[in-house]
C-alpha cells in the first residue's frame, strides 16, 4: 500500500450452495494468495442453509485456519426471494441483514484491509498487487474496487452470433453503481469501454472514458472490493435499504447507503480501478 507494508488482510464472504465454486476455484486461489504474499490472511465466512456440500467444505477449510478466522452457520430457512429485477425489498433487506450479522459478529478486526468476495467471482492471484499498486492509503481511498466484468454465456444471455462464453468489457454491477454526481446508469454500465451498453437513455450523465484509470464514484461494490478495516470496525457504517415503490416493492441498493455513510463519516474516496479488469463474474 504505497510505502506501507500490509501485515494482515481479512477475507470476508457469504456462501450458499457454492460447492462447485469452492472446489473448482475459491480454495485454489486462496492457496495461491497465501503462497504469493507476505501477508497474514484471516477468513470470515457466513454460510446460509445450503442444500449441497458447501457447509461441510467450509468446516474442513476452517479446521486448517487460525483461531482468529471464523465460520458462522446461519439457518434462515426462508431464504430471501430473488424475484423481479433484483431490486425487491425483501431480497435486499435480507442480504443486508446477513452481511451485517456477519460483520457485527467479527468486529473489531485487527487487519489493515478487508477483502469482500462474492460467490462466482473469478480472478487471478495478481489482483491484490494490481489493486495496491494504486497506493490507496496515500490517496485517501477507503474503498477500492476492480473493474469486474460480466462473463456472457450463450445459453443464458442469448446474444446474437455469440457461440462461446465471452467478455465484452461490461461492468456487471450496474445496480450498486452511482457516479460521483450520485447518478445511476442502471440498467446500463457507465463505461465507454463496454461493448454492450448503449447509453442513449442516460440523460444528463457523462460516461466514463477509457483512459480514466481511477474512477471516483459515490457508490459501487462489484462483488469484489477492498475496504479499510477501520471503516468496517465503525458500527455506524452498515448496509441498509428502503422501499421506494409500491407494486414491485422496489428498493434502493444496500451498497448505496453503505457507501453514503462511508463517505459522510470518513471523507474517504470510493474508486473503481478501470485498468484492473482481469476479473469477471458468472452465474
Amino acid at each position: 500500500d504505497g510505502d506501507k507494508q500490509i501485515s494482515k488482510i481479512s477475507i470476508i464472504c457469504m456462501f450458499k450452495n457454492n460447492e462447485a465454486y469452492l472446489n473448482n476455484f475459491f480454495f485454489k486461489v486462496i492457496a495461491e494468495f497465501e503462497e504469493t504474499y507476505d501477508v497474514d490472511f484471516e477468513y470470515y465466512i457466513i454460510e446460509n442453509n445450503s442444500s449441497d456440500n458447501t457447509r461441510t467444505l467450509l468446516k474442513e477449510f476452517f479446521k486448517k485456519k487460525s483461531t482468529r478466522s471464523k465460520l458462522l452457520l446461519f439457518n434462515m430457512k426462508e431464504d430471501f426471494r430473488n424475484i423481479g429485477n433484483g431490486k425487491n425489498y425483501e431480497r435486499l433487506y435480507n442480504l443486508a441483514k446477513i452481511r451485517n450479522k456477519l460483520i457485527n459478529n467479527i468486529t473489531p478486526l485487527g487487519s489493515d484491509w478487508c477483502l469482500f468476495i462474492d460467490s462466482n467471482i473469478f480472478f487471478k492471484k495478481e489482483i491484490i498487487s494490481d489493486c495496491f499498486s494504486y497506493a490507496p492509503s496515500e490517496n485517501n481511498i477507503g474503498m477500492l474496487i476492480p473493474y469486474t466484468q460480466q462473463l456472457f454465456i450463450p445459453e443464458i444471455h442469448k446474444i446474437p452470433n455469440m457461440t462461446k462464453p465471452t467478455l465484452l468489457s461490461h461492468y456487471y454491477d450496474t445496480f450498486s453503481f452511482y457516479d460521483k454526481n450520485n447518478k445511476t446508469f442502471w440498467p446500463y454500465c457507465a463505461f465507454e469501454k463496454c461493448k454492450m451498453c448503449n447509453r442513449n437513455d442516460c440523460k444528463d450523465r457523462t460516461s466514463i472514458p477509457v483512459d480514466e484509470k481511477i474512477v471516483d464514484v459515490s457508490s459501487a461494490f462489484s462483488g469484489f472490493c477492498f475496504i479499510q478495516t477501520d471503516i468496517i470496525n465503525n458500527k455506524l457504517i452498515r448496509w441498509e435499504t428502503l422501499s421506494h415503490e409500491v407494486k414491485a416493492d422496489e428498493s434502493i441498493c444496500e451498497h448505496f447507503l453503505f457507501c453514503h455513510m462511508l463517505r459522510k463519516l470518513t471523507n474517504k474516496r470510493i474508486v473503481v480501478l478501470q485498468d484492473v479488469d482481469n476479473i469477471y463474474r458468472t452465474y
